[in-house]
């Protein structure tokens, strides 16, 4: 089976979708998130439209400051794209020998 990887930009617009469910979760607007975690508000705005990666940097800081942990930053990797099937004893077909 091949295994298929996804292009860097898509991985950074899902890293900074997940920046702003986070942030939304927390009630902090881009602005409040930059000052907050001293870095400009054009760099917030690059993470969150995907057009840069959220630096391990700025993950320690807000664990520092918010109460958030640091595994919440980061999308996992979805290993079964196209989902998965279930198979149970009680509907295999039984065969006898």
């Amino acid at each position: 089976m091949e295994k298929q990887e996804e292009p860097k930009n898509k991985k950074l617009i899902k890293s900074g979708q997940n920046f702003l469910g986070i942030l939304n979760d927390i009630k902090r607007r881009p602005e409040d998130a930059a000052r907050e975690l001293e870095v400009s508000l054009d760099e917030i705005n690059s993470i969150l439209s995907g057009k840069k990666e959220l630096s391990a940097d700025i993950v320690a800081k807000a664990t520092k400051i918010w109460p958030v942990n640091a595994r919440d930053f980061y999308v996992i990797h979805d290993d079964c794209p196209q989902g998965i099937k279930i198979m149970e004893v009680r509907n295999q077909n039984k065969v006898h020998v």
